[in-house]
């Protein structure tokens, strides 16, 4: 069971000082977690190639899919996150002697619009 308290009201009784509270409570039972995605799913492939003299050059493709997260206990799909993917990329080099790595990368490579919380 998942309650959330809401409107919490004070009172105070002016001839005895007596204070009361009063609040209102709703049941989310059966809502999905806040910002608790279904699936996730996070990978990556990467090849090492030795070139003679020259060095190695390691190219990586990563990508991750986050399902629909929603970032208010009622479930209400316009504050969260429709399912998205993101691609990155990573090229790096690395001297034959190991004395010099130089990477570069591109994150988000489809630019994909994504908000983090409400």
């Amino acid at each position: 069971m998942c309650l959330l308290i809401q409107n919490i009201l004070k009172s105070v009784d002016q001839t005895t000082g007596n204070i009361t509270l009063t609040y209102e409570t709703k049941d989310y039972s059966g809502n999905a977690l806040v910002n608790a995605p279904p699936l996730t799913l996070v990978s990556s492939l990467s090849y090492t190639w030795d070139v003679s003299n020259v060095g190695t050059f390691t190219p990586r493709f990563d990508y991750r899919y986050k399902g629909q997260v929603f970032f208010t206990p009622e479930g209400d799909s316009r504050i969260g996150n429709d399912p998205y993917w993101i691609f990155d990329a990573r090229l790096d080099y690395k001297s034959p002697d190991g004395s010099i790595e130089i990477g570069a990368w591109i994150q988000n490579m489809l630019d994909q619009f994504y908000a983090v919380t409400a």
